[in-house]
């Protein structure tokens, strides 16, 4: 195309210089005679500069043919450059689906899609991440790629092998982020993996609704204790706080498909903060092998005033996998427990749940439950009881084995500005669990007074023993009344393959 390019700039300005100067012959009848006229055969010199103007155009508008190809609603990106994605996603209508063919690409800026359409990685396509990394509230970056949900329907990527390069996404931001619009359809993460290093987001999710599922998540635990705090998912829809004043969605009920978050079938290792339900977050954890990895319910100690609004974990494997780390001296990972529910509800049966307890790094607790916001000076409660709403008691807002049904119970304080809270006792159930976790009996746990931002009267403030109980605010061996699982697969996986030959490293 620089050769057409070329070709064409020299006949124009040969066209521009010469008037396009031609010799012609005049007979006569005393003979022959030659003569030159300017502009001779307008009709030739007409049709001489728009063959030059069209060469031109051409090499312009090369690029942006190469880079993708086909017509709606099937396209080509011509690479993995993210150049060739934004192309094709500028040139497609909503509906599209734009396939990428196998390759690499190290991309150095963020992309934001807002239609409808789906990106699929044919064959092995590998991107790294080299954007500018940290948390978008504190200073840092956005997303690698942004999704925000459209109203004409589920936008999907689908089959890419992403990779942390330089930067690392904290916070509100990760490699993907899914945004909510009021109308919007869910959001379909499929079949790609993500390598991972120390910290840093996979997946950030804003929205309440949306399907994860086929994907694999490596992280990389590092130093003397050997951890790290990398998460697949951090679910934390802040804005719609309405989750908290309406009531759950759990199983069956949500009869759309679209009233929580589903991440299934998906296998993660050494992601040691895997899945952190915060803000009201409603997810749906199943079907997936969680290898050196644990999950969290957050709670209003460190998350303003919402906290998760809860989760179901079914038809999970947790496996603790002893293989020494070369990044930690050869040691094992330095797994903490599988499950800590800090605020809000949850639902456990028909899991495999081993003791995460190992030589190395003795007795853990597969399943703890606290209630941080009695001792910890931190979030919109803080030193609950005490200072923020001395004498009020039980409950805390959005107190673990909380959530709600119709408001019925206030929770006010004299000295506390985010009160009342509106709330309802929506009990913890666990049931149909095998392994050798501590499932059956779970962990109480206190913030330390003897650890950062403990409560100045830390010692006099109440125990979580008082505001978790068994039978009340969870029951052990016993499901849920009324409640049955919802359908799967999800149905909008329909039509993409689970994975076959998967090997973690």
């Amino acid at each position: 195309m620089i050769v057409v390019m070329a070709v064409g700039l020299v006949m124009f300005a040969l066209i521009a210089a010469t008037g396009f100067s031609c010799a012609a012959v005049d007979r006569t009848a005393g003979g022959v005679r030659r003569r030159w006229v300017s502009g001779a055969d307008s009709r030739s010199r007409d049709r001489m500069l728009v063959l030059a103007l069209t060469l031109i155009v051409l090499a312009l508008a090369a690029p942006a043919w190469a880079a993708c190809s086909g017509v709606s609603p099937n396209l080509t990106a011509a690479s993995a450059n993210q150049i060739d994605f934004s192309d094709c996603i500028a040139l497609a209508v909503n509906g599209d689906t734009i396939t990428v063919p196998a390759g690499s690409a190290t991309w150095t800026s963020t992309l934001k899609i807002t239609k409808f359409v789906k990106l699929i990685a044919s064959g092995t396509v590998t991107i790294t991440d080299n954007s500018a990394g940290g948390d978008p509230n504190a200073g840092g970056g956005p997303s690698f790629i942004t999704i925000t949900e459209s109203t004409a329907g589920s936008t999907k990527v689908q089959g890419f092998t992403f990779v942390q390069g330089t930067s690392v996404h904290l916070g509100a931001a990760g490699i993907i982020q899914m945004d909510f619009v009021t109308g919007g359809q869910p959001i379909l993460i499929a079949g790609n993996t993500f390598t991972q290093g120390g910290s840093g987001n996979a997946i950030v999710a804003h929205t309440n609704r949306g399907v994860i599922w086929n994907n694999t998540f490596t992280g990389v635990p590092s130093g003397g204790a050997c951890l790290n705090n990398t998460a697949a998912l951090r679910h934390k829809p802040t804005g719609l706080s309405s989750s908290w004043s309406t009531p759950s969605t759990f199983g069956s009920a949500d009869t759309t498909g679209t009233g929580n978050l589903y991440f299934e079938t998906n296998t993660l290792k050494n992601v040691l903060e895997a899945l952190d339900t915060d803000d009201n977050g409603r997810t749906v954890v199943r079907y997936n092998t969680i290898i050196n990895s644990g999950s969290v319910l957050h709670g209003v100690d460190t998350s303003g005033i919402y906290g998760g609004r809860y989760a179901e974990f079914y038809k999970n494997t947790w496996v603790l996998d002893p293989t020494p780390n070369p990044t930690c001296g050869g040691l094992q990972t330095n797994v903490n427990g599988w499950i800590n529910v800090r605020g809000g509800t949850i639902l456990l049966h028909d899991n495999v749940i081993p003791d995460p307890s190992n030589a190395t790094w003795g007795q853990k607790v597969a399943i703890m439950f606290s209630v941080e916001q009695l001792r910890r000076y931190g979030g919109g409660f803080p030193c609950w009881d005490t200072l923020t709403a001395p004498g009020s008691g039980y409950p805390t807002p959005h107190n673990t084995g909380w959530g709600y049904v119709s408001g019925a119970t206030v929770v006010n304080g004299t000295s506390c500005p985010n009160c009342p809270v509106r709330q309802d006792i929506e009990p913890i159930y666990i049931w149909n669990n095998t392994g050798t976790g501590n499932y059956n009996s779970p962990a109480l746990v206190n913030w330390g007074c003897g650890t950062s931002e403990a409560c100045p009267n830390c010692s006099s403030c109440p125990l979580i023993s008082t505001y978790v109980q068994q039978n009340r605010e969870y029951y052990v061996g016993m499901p849920k009344p009324g409640y049955t699982a919802y359908q799967y697969p999800h149905p909008l996986t329909a039509g993409v393959p689970a994975p076959t030959g998967l090997t973690v490293k």
